[in-house]
């Protein structure tokens, strides 16, 4: 289908797309006008900057007929856009911090309606089932871009956004959602619809809204006027991003990212050139008579290390991807001597050879027809190595979801929806988040630094040897870590193996976690008469083992749980040492105090999402329900907590 938009814009309300109509017809000099598309009505606004853009109108929430999902789904069918912006009102969190037309913009979504509840040690329990998306990076750099320039009002936030179907207007219900998410800055309800359609979709999406209320149960207070207010301030942020930059949409159709800002050019490396991420027409991805979907006859014999990679051409000429898949992983732990260990270790992806790399990723590259190789991956890793995220990737190539890293065999089955970069994943050796390339972000930093990217004529482009440098100067240690990495569990100090508290806290097995992070700590001290420890304790417990515990519950809780993160909050607080006002304050923060009251060890809730830097909570004394506080011992409780955190090192 011919193209007809490269920008779509959704609202929901009347006042939205009022707002959203005059905000461009004072920019076009030009009225809106209506197209009839499909038996859905579309709104032609004119042309901003080079970028067509056109608006239509959902029903309100994301499920149903005419909802968000229904309402962008038929817009990408009817107009193929580039990006879709969802425009309008929102409730926001914090009274005392925002403003009724405070702008907020999605980095991420918190999908709240999907949920788990049950009964734990008789308290109820709900826990949040729901994706938690990411919104395209490209256009939240744009909006960040265009809040550089700007003025100071009104504030424009950035951070995770709750969604749901429902219509929030109750404090309470507010405050649950916000203990759920502690990050949110606010919720709406269209989003989720927003984010599933233009994920199966493949095209970028993100959603920009202003605050019209608090969902305090005073929604009918002056809604009109705030509204409007909120409507217009999200309807002018929107037009003023497209208007800040100017975007060649037809180079970010055909895979080439071409920037125009007034007098210059910014384009990205030629190294970086490859297929667009957003564009679902795979085989044009390429617009080049010499692309590599005419499948040209390539090498299959490596001189650097005499493998022969015609097997493997022959999967991927028949499209047995799993086959070749776990032929790749055979063939590259086998030019690597790694067989036994069945990964890369950061020597290994230094030595491998470069000739080897290309030509495996130029096999995948072309009989995929740009849609599976290394340096598609590669390309993925780029647009988001500066969040620093393993799960982040892990996400845009559809190796993670839902808050869990999918089995292989689920990868595979699913391959007619997955998105691209889904492959090579390393076959059967490639579980809970391990790779092929490496386990850890460095070590994936390392691997994509040897790896050709795809020029515009899909010919590899071999990195400088400065790029691989860089990339291996970083790297400080031979053992790979992650959120799933196997560093030493055994204390040379002490002799004692945390192994059984890894399996534990790797099965997210919090509570067993903690008893058994008391049960080894009152080991090492010598202590388990007792049953606590006392300052002097804590003094003399080994600094490695110190280290060790709280490394594998940072690691294993994706940094929501350790030592470490409590003692971060602890120094917030003021470091107390003793019982007080600012103890207090710390138990609130960590989740030991509810409504001014300490609670028993059976009323803690051990959620890492909805209960960070709850655990370890049952290590340093006495579990006792006393005025003391928590956890008393020697000293008092903030006396010993603060002897155990003058030895931990974040």
């Amino acid at each position: 289908m011919t193209s007809k938009a490269d920008v779509l814009l959704v609202t929901v309300t009347k006042v939205e797309s009022r707002a959203v109509m005059k905000a461009f017809e004072q920019a076009t000099d030009c009225k809106a006008t209506p197209q009839s598309i499909d038996n859905r009505v579309y709104f032609n606004l004119g042309t901003v900057n080079g970028a067509r853009v056109f608006m239509t109108q959902s029903e309100m929430g994301s499920g149903g007929l005419g909802s968000a999902l229904v309402t962008v789904s038929k817009g990408i069918d009817a107009l193929s856009p580039v990006a879709v912006i969802m425009v309008g009102i929102a409730f926001g969190i914090n009274e005392e911090k925002q403003a009724i037309g405070d702008i907020l913009v999605t980095e991420q979504l918190r999908l709240y309606d999907l949920q788990r509840v049950g009964i734990q040690n008789g308290q109820l329990q709900i826990i949040l089932r729901g994706d938690k998306p990411h919104a395209s990076p490209w256009l939240i750099n744009l909006f960040k871009s265009t809040v550089l320039l700007r003025e100071e009002e009104p504030k424009v936030r950035f951070g995770v956004v709750l969604t749901g179907d429902k219509l929030v207007d109750n404090v309470d219900f507010r405050d649950q959602l916000h203990c759920f998410e502690p990050e949110a800055i606010g919720g709406e309800m269209e989003g989720a619809g927003l984010y599933v359609a233009c994920q199966e979709n493949r095209v970028d999406w993100i959603l920009v809204k202003a605050i019209c209320d608090w969902a305090d149960g005073n929604k009918a207070q002056d809604k009109d006027a705030r509204q409007q207010t909120a409507a217009q301030n999200a309807a002018k942020f929107v037009l003023e991003a497209l208007q800040f930059v100017r975007i060649d949409w037809q180079q970010k159709r055909g895979g080439v990212t071409q920037i125009d800002r007034s007098r210059e050019v910014i384009t990205e490396p030629e190294k970086q050139k490859t297929p667009s991420l957003s564009n679902k027409n795979y085989p044009n991805r390429i617009n080049s008579p010499e692309s590599v979907n005419d499948q040209p006859d390539i090498t299959t014999k490596s001189q650097a290390s005499g493998t022969d990679y015609t097997e493997l051409r022959d999967l991927l000429r028949d499209k047995k991807w799993r086959e070749a898949d776990e032929k790749t992983a055979e063939l590259m732990l086998e030019v690597s001597k790694r067989k036994k260990e069945g990964w890369l270790d950061v020597e290994a992806i230094k030595n491998f050879p470069i000739e080897d790399l290309q030509i495996i990723d130029r096999l995948w590259v072309t009989y995929s027809k740009n849609l599976y190789g290394f340096s598609v991956q590669k390309q993925i890793w780029n647009e988001r190595k500066d969040n620093k995220d393993w799960k982040i990737f892990g996400y845009y190539v559809g190796w993670y979801k839902n808050d869990r890293w999918l089995d292989y065999s689920d990868i595979i089955s699913q391959l007619d929806k997955s998105p691209l970069g889904v492959l090579p994943r390393g076959g059967g050796v490639a579980r809970q988040g391990r790779w092929l390339g490496g386990v850890s972000w460095e070590c994936a930093e390392l691997f994509f630094s040897h790896i050709p990217s795809l020029d515009r004529r899909g010919d590899s482009v071999i990195p400088s040897s400065a790029d691989a440098n860089a990339a291996s100067d970083r790297i400080n240690s031979p053992v790979p870590v992650n959120s799933q990495s196997e560093f030493a569990t055994r204390s040379q100090t002490s002799g004692i193996d945390y192994k059984e508290l890894s399996d534990l806290l790797r099965d997210k097995q919090w509570r067993e976690a903690d008893q058994k992070t008391a049960e080894l700590m009152l080991k090492v001290a010598k202590r388990e008469n007792e049953g606590w420890l006392d300052a002097e304790a804590i003094k003399k417990f080994p600094l490695e083992d110190l280290l060790i515990v709280d490394r594998l519950w940072v690691e294993y809780s994706d940094g929501k749980y350790g030592f470490s993160v409590q003692k971060k909050v602890w120094e917030e607080c003021g470091s107390p040492k003793d019982y007080g006002r600012e103890w207090k304050e710390f138990g609130d923060r960590v989740g030991w105090r509810r409504e001014n009251q300490w609670l028993s060890y059976n009323s803690l809730v051990f959620h890492p999402e909805t209960n960070p830097m709850t655990l370890p909570a049952r290590c340093s004394g006495r579990v006792i329900c006393a005025e003391g506080g928590w956890f008393v011992c020697v000293g008092g409780s903030g006396f010993c907590w603060s002897l155990l955190f003058s030895r931990i090192t974040p």
